[in-house]
């Protein structure tokens, strides 16, 4: 086997909070605006990418603006950041980072693991499994909530509490999925169904929760006359 080295030159490399994020714009103006870019948690590699504009990229990596950083800007603590000579050199080093490190949320660039591949489409169709039950009993949970609450006041104080744990559940799982997508997974065609009427549903209870706390502000503005 043979192998081939290839050596780029690094003219200049910088580290930073995510509190650093106001001085972008100062400190990787040209000639530091062209290179490669690592997001981190702690010390985990959560993405690598490049730019020839890197101060504009990264803020909005760090804003979650991006179709790529949106499932993962919050965790964002720190970034490095490597000036090349010019954008053939980045494309060179952003390869080698993400085969060295191989960041959760790159997909690009990193070696397939075909067994992993299986273990994470797995996970993506029990996550779906499990949203589509979840979204059922929240269903039943409103109806209930609906019926009941105007006699048992306690009764639809539970319900509303057990249906915000359901929709924070449920936006977790969606978090979870879009880690799952963007690592590569795809769903299966008869099971992700469940987004449009995700949608219906999150949009009903929102609404029907919005309902009870209006009558209860209503009942409390009676009971103080």
């Amino acid at each position: 086997m043979k192998k081939l080295t290839i050596e780029i030159e690094i003219l200049n490399k910088f580290s930073f909070n995510v509190k650093d994020a106001p001085n972008l714009r100062r400190i990787l103006a040209p000639p530091n605006n062209v290179g490669v870019y690592m997001l981190k948690k702690g010390e985990d590699v959560l993405y690598v990418g490049m730019s020839t504009i890197l101060s504009s990229r990264i803020s909005d990596h760090l804003r979650g603006s991006t179709e790529t950083s949106e499932a993962f800007y919050e965790e964002i603590d720190s970034f490095d950041v490597y000036i090349t000579e010019n954008n053939s050199y980045a494309d060179l080093l952003e390869t080698y980072l993400i085969m060295t490190h191989l960041p959760p949320y790159n997909t690009a660039k990193k070696p397939v693991d075909s067994i992993r591949l299986i273990d994470v489409e797995t996970e993506l169709i029990e996550i779906d499994e499990m949203i589509s039950d979840l979204l059922e009993y929240a269903e039943e949970l409103n109806h209930e909530y609906v019926t009941g609450f105007e006699g048992l006041l306690d009764d639809s104080y539970c319900i509303r509490h057990e249906l915000k744990a359901v929709d924070k559940r449920i936006e977790e799982l969606r978090k979870r999925r879009k880690v799952l997508r963007a690592s590569g997974a795809e769903p299966l065609e008869n099971v992700s169904n469940f987004a449009n009427e995700e949608n219906r549903l999150n949009g009903r209870l929102f609404w029907r929760i919005k309902q009870e706390e209006m009558l209860q502000g209503e009942r409390l503005s009676e009971g103080l006359k």
